[in-house]
């Protein structure tokens, strides 16, 4: 059960649930994963975690750094095997967007 101990109650401050023309996509490939952003978005920027539920000591968070083909690649390098639960926080043209998925490894 959630409890608020100030009046009014506020969870969620400034939520944008916009739906994006392009959608933000992520593929896994053999030798990494690819994050797909919108086209015409300007100044992308956020945070990436990959949060492993059956261990935690495989959970990292990596800056979003979106190259001039639109896309991010994180290499299979910084990822080991598992499942994942892929959260992407990110901001573009002023506005910040979430999404998230699964990922198999």
């Amino acid at each position: 059960m959630l409890r608020c101990n100030t009046s009014p109650c506020i969870f969620y401050q400034n939520l944008n649930l916009i739906e994006l023309a392009t959608p933000l996509t992520w593929e896994v490939l053999e030798n990494g994963v690819r994050i797909h952003y919108p086209t015409n978005m300007q100044g992308v920027s956020g945070k990436i975690n990959f949060y492993c539920p059956a261990d935690s000591r495989k959970d990292f968070s990596t800056p979003v750094q979106v190259g001039a083909d639109g896309t991010q690649f994180i290499p299979n390098q910084k990822i080991q095997a598992g499942r994942y639960q892929l959260q992407i926080d990110w901001q573009a043209n002023g506005v910040g967007y979430w999404s998230e998925g699964i990922l198999n490894i």
